[in-house]
């Protein structure tokens, strides 16, 4: 458990930045204008960006690889799982088919059978009709969100932070 709280330490300011990106993205879904260039604004560019900038500092290169790939982890989870989780939910429950929840009518229409796989041009799931369904819609897509923000932490970790970490370890 210590090994985790010095991992989140050192990610701390990373996961902050993140969730002020993920507040500032949820407030500007409550509007159903996508044609903003704002909306290009994510919390993928985000950690892009801080893990670009922590790379050429160096700030971070006191961390081995260990705690890096778990510091990545960290990110997705903190910074993917519970905001999506919170932003899905409120999608279900406030009813929103824009933007990134976004529901083909085509999706919803009872006993209709999709003749070609990926024809769907859903982006998050039909509103619930309980509670509990609501809930559960919201939690899966944090989880389904937190594989996709894994990878991407992972990737652009390892390389935005690892190689630089590593080649100045090389140099001396």
């Amino acid at each position: 458990m210590r090994g985790l709280t010095e991992i989140y330490r050192e990610f701390r300011p990373i996961i902050w930045v993140l969730w002020m990106v993920a507040a500032a993205r949820l407030a500007m879904d409550t509007n159903t204008d996508n044609e903003k260039p704002a909306y290009m604004m994510s919390v993928y560019a985000g950690s892009a960006i801080l893990f670009l900038y922590n790379g050429i500092t160096g700030a971070m290169d006191h961390i081995g690889w260990k705690r890096l790939l778990l510091g990545a982890l960290t990110v997705a989870v903190m910074c993917w799982m519970i905001p999506n989780t919170i932003a899905y939910t409120v999608a279900q429950f406030a009813g929103w088919t824009h933007g990134r929840f976004y529901v083909d009518p085509q999706d919803t229409e009872p006993g209709e059978v999709k003749e070609e796989l990926g024809n769907s041009k859903s982006r998050a799931a039909s509103p619930a009709d309980t509670a509990v369904g609501k809930v559960a819609s919201g939690v899966m897509m944090g989880g389904l969100t937190t594989l996709a923000g894994a990878v991407w932490c992972l990737v652009t970790a390892s390389l935005l932070l690892g190689v630089p970490m590593a080649l100045r370890r090389r140099r001396g």
